[in-house]
């Protein structure tokens, strides 16, 4: 969880510095709605510049929901510009949902299940939206494709971090491991030996040697077994 406060922090850094500055983009192309827009810019600063301070200062629970609440509200405020401009989904605005999207698949380690229901909220809310401002088939249709692509996209790459990202927690975390034999057992109540268990979980390659002390307790078993076999070079020393 500390990974992603640190990683949400870092987005909140980025969506406070850039959403200013984007108005400058809004007195070129949007003249006519640029205070509307500024105000909403506005709000959304002031909402990621309390989530950066609120967020270190709640527990994991509260701080998850946190998270997922502050990508939708972002993604809204990007679709609210759509549809204040009129243009619904010709506007350029909405290529911002794509930044939020790869934020969340590649520096958020939400469950799965948490992925999909933001996911879910950020296209609903958008595609309401722009529902409501002059209608554009052609410009709904592509607006459904590239941003349903970059979704599927973006499920993809976040199943796989998730994935990455847990087998590298649990291997830094405690592994219930046999006192005698070594054994790791894993998630399925299975036992295995060590060097299986890190093989399948990294690209880590074993190769096997003895160590000095356990070199001299094999060199010594070898040596007690062949003294008590018939006609070891200690029994000839004896005669």
């Amino acid at each position: 969880m500390q990974t992603n406060r640190q990683n949400f922090r870092l987005i909140l850094w980025i969506g406070i510095i850039f959403f200013p500055v984007f108005f400058i983009l809004d007195c070129f192309i949007y003249a006519d709605h640029k205070w509307a827009l500024f105000s909403i810019r506005a709000a959304i600063v002031m909402f990621l510049s309390v989530m950066l301070v609120v967020v270190n200062r709640v527990r994991d629970k509260v701080a998850v929901g946190l998270i997922n609440v502050s990508f939708v509200i972002a993604a809204f405020s990007i679709s609210f510009m759509c549809y204040i401009t009129g243009e619904g989904a010709r506007s350029p605005y909405y290529a911002g949902l794509f930044l939020i999207i790869i934020a969340i698949s590649a520096l958020i380690n939400m469950a799965p299940g948490h992925y999909l229901y933001v996911i879910s909220f950020i296209l609903g809310q958008h595609f309401l939206l722009i529902s409501l401002a002059p209608f554009d088939l052609r410009g709904i249709l592509s607006n459904i494709f590239f941003l349903g692509s970059f979704c599927a996209i973006g499920i993809l790459l976040h199943s796989y971090n998730y994935r990455i990202l847990n087998e590298i927690k649990k291997l830094r975390g405690f592994l219930p491991i046999c006192a005698k034999c070594k054994k790791i057992r894993d998630d399925k109540g299975y036992w295995n030996q060590i060097e299986r268990y890190i093989q399948e979980r990294s690209d880590a390659v074993f190769s096997h040697g003895l160590c000095p002390d356990c070199a001299q307790e094999y060199f010594n078993e070898i040596e007690a077994m062949e003294s008590q076999q018939p006609g070891s070079r200690k029994d000839h020393d004896k005669d």
